[in-house]
């Protein structure tokens, strides 16, 4: 059962990934700790992992100088598919983390 039985029967939609965005107001707006992503929204990605059937996938940025915020989205392959993750920052500048909703 759980997230390991999801995995043994599908495990193509299953495979995690990340994506990461320069933060636009548009984006922030959805509320309710959503994030909106329009064909808008995707110009401003910075990088995107590739899709993988593991428990981990990492990524490192190195975002050009801006004070908008940087958004983390981890995914699924597929739409809809969710389940429990965590999710591990560290950078070598003050980072200020919040989620989408939660000042």
């Amino acid at each position: 059962g759980g997230w390991a039985g999801r995995r043994r029967r599908d495990p193509l939609g299953t495979m995690v990934g990340i994506y990461v965005f320069r933060a636009s107001p548009q984006m922030l707006a959805a509320g309710g700790g959503r994030v909106a992503l329009s064909p808008e929204s995707l110009a401003t990605k910075l990088v995107e992992t590739k899709f993988v059937p593991s428990h981990t996938v990492s990524v490192s940025i190195d975002p050009p100088p801006s004070d908008d915020p940087i958004i983390v989205v981890p995914a699924t392959y597929s739409p809809g598919v969710a389940g429990p993750f965590w999710l591990e920052v560290s950078g070598n500048v003050e980072l200020n983390l919040t989620r989408p909703g939660h000042p």
